[in-house]
């Protein structure tokens, strides 16, 4: 055997053998991202009383639906549905993880966040887990291309 091919074998078997690949991560991210829609992403609270509101209000809406509908194509992309190629499915679900990060930055800028005597108000931990969900997701997509 000549050395290219035993290399291209060897690479081979380190890809196949790899227990997580970015598909599988542009789902998790998705279905957590999703998830974590019905937690809480906003908070306002003052001496007398406190309340937080999920991802399901305002931008956080169609950020929670982009993150699913990623979550969705890539486990259809692992189930041989597709869209043509790596490149194409790799383009939509980067777009859906951009598309999930600016909603969620808008979602946090128009909310607003202060402080003031006796209340405080901002984005809580779910949206920043969201926005964290997005960018693995749009980072994950670009690496399908290399699968």
């Amino acid at each position: 055997m000549s050395s290219s091919m035993m290399h291209s074998q060897s690479r081979v078997r380190q890809t196949s053998t790899h227990p997580m690949v970015a598909t599988d991560v542009v789902i998790l991210a998705g279905v957590v991202g999703f998830i974590i829609t019905f937690f809480s992403w906003y908070s306002i609270s003052s001496s007398s009383f406190s309340t937080t509101i999920s991802g399901w209000h305002d931008w956080g809406i169609p950020a929670g639906i982009l993150l699913g509908i990623g979550a969705l194509l890539a486990i259809g992309r692992t189930m041989g549905m597709s869209l043509g190629t790596n490149a194409a499915d790799s383009a939509v679900l980067a777009l859906i993880g951009i598309a999930a990060i600016i909603c969620t930055i808008i979602f946090m800028a128009t909310e607003g966040s202060g402080y003031g005597a006796g209340y405080s108000t901002g984005p809580m931990w779910g949206a920043w887990v969201g926005l964290a969900c997005g960018i693995v997701m749009t980072l994950a997509a670009l690496a399908v291309t290399r699968e």
